[in-house]
């Protein structure tokens, strides 16, 4: 959903992309419900009904010409829900500590377009720790995947007091759906004194697999 949210006693109004992840098919949509809690920014998954099209300017002066949706039911969904649905599920659930510091990888998400990585680190140590998901590394064979920038997704805090646990995802290009992947994340102590290896895991994806429709009925 994108722009203001109009309200009034026949219901609420509002503009979304179809596609958004390119920010394409801009439709305007009408909903019964004038106490509809949705707000600009939100994700939304809308059955209706086509009711022909609005044509109006923008504030730039520009035609607009897009599709009336009448809805029947709306559904709160979220960007990792909307964006790039995943293809397979893969659990893992493993920790890697050193000196205190825990770093999970919970599972990860082959998708058509790109590879989520679910990571939480949890500092146990008495000082600052600090990680980089945007230095993270997935390896498959003998190609490696540089971490890529995702605003929209929850992002892995960089600096952690002592006690703090962050989770977040890190996106990767797409890595084929069978063998194996390996993922390295470096991080760091404010206590000089300690040496930390890159903490890192080897997932084989045949194992545990879960089909990303079968995950989401349970």
């Amino acid at each position: 959903m994108f722009g203001q949210v109009e309200r009034d006693e026949d219901g609420t109004y509002w503009q979304m992309f179809v596609d958004p992840e390119t920010s394409s098919f801009n439709v305007l949509v009408r909903s019964p419900d004038s106490e509809l809690d949705v707000h600009s920014g939100d994700y939304v998954r809308v059955v209706g009904t086509v009711r022909g099209k609005f044509e109006g300017e923008n504030l730039m002066g520009g035609t607009i010409v897009a599709p009336v949706i009448d809805a029947g039911s709306t559904e709160q969904t979220s960007v990792l829900a909307t964006l790039h649905t995943p293809e397979l599920i893969v659990p893992v659930g493993e920790t890697d500590v050193q000196h205190d510091v825990g770093v999970t990888l919970e599972k990860i998400e082959v998708g058509p377009r790109e590879t989520r990585v679910f990571v939480t680190v949890k500092n146990a140590s008495n000082a600052k720790f600090y990680v980089s998901d945007i230095d993270a590394k997935l390896i498959q064979g003998d190609t490696q995947f540089d971490a890529e920038m995702r605003l929209e997704y929850p992002e892995l805090q960089y600096e952690l007091l002592p006690g703090v646990t962050s989770s977040g995802v890190v996106a990767f290009g797409k890595v084929r759906p069978t063998g194996s992947v390996r993922l390295a994340i470096e991080g760091r102590s404010e206590n000089y004194r300690l040496d930390f290896r890159p903490y890192q895991f080897e997932v084989a994806l045949q194992d545990n697999v879960t089909k990303a429709d079968q995950a989401s009925e349970g």
